[in-house]
């Protein structure tokens, strides 16, 4: 069983791992009938699978992101290294509202909204609220695939912020 810290924290590499946008400057896109804001995202559309490492320990992953209206809906399982055995399910979206893009993660703690902006080859989240944060950076590789970082600082929690990495690869996990 993971800790309650873990599970909120890694819940956010499959949920966010669909939020990528590469080239480009400091970009906001207004949404518009004639200018599709989530068009830059759709290769991220499908289904991924991936590793990571946390403080508490390795993990894998598999999402599916698909578009729905005007956001993309993501869904996604944790599992323990090796097994079939599901540790945490996440849900989120994104997409644009009225200041910008922003993500929903939906977690067995409630919901946790993320600002986010473009810059040059990445796309950068963020949470705030008091002392406490979360941000994230999701860079597409040259290889197609992914990289996932967060720092997380919740002092209520941990005395120092906790780094969580991980790749996403295109397709489906295989079974183990």
């Amino acid at each position: 069983m993971l800790s309650p810290l873990f599970e909120k924290i890694i819940s956010m590499t499959c949920v966010f791992m669909f939020a990528l946008v590469v080239g480009g400057t400091r970009t906001c896109i207004a949404q518009s009938p004639t200018n599709d804001p989530l068009q830059a995202l759709s290769f991220l559309e499908g289904e991924w699978h991936g590793e990571g490492k946390s403080p508490y320990g390795p993990y894998e992953f598999e999402a599916k992101n698909e578009r729905r209206g005007r956001w993309l809906l993501g869904t996604s399982n944790i599992y323990v290294p090796g097994t079939e055995q599901v540790s945490f399910r996440a849900t989120g979206l994104v997409g644009y509202d009225e200041k910008g893009l922003v993500a929903y993660a939906f977690e067995n703690t409630g919901v946790t909204i993320f600002r986010g902006v473009l810059e040059n080859d990445s796309l950068h989240f963020e949470w705030k609220q008091g002392d406490s944060y979360r941000r994230r950076t999701i860079r597409r590789l040259e290889d197609g695939t992914i990289l996932n970082r967060e720092e997380s600082y919740l002092p209520a929690l941990s005395e120092e912020p906790l780094i969580f990495e991980s790749i996403s690869k295109p397709g489906k996990r295989s079974s183990r």
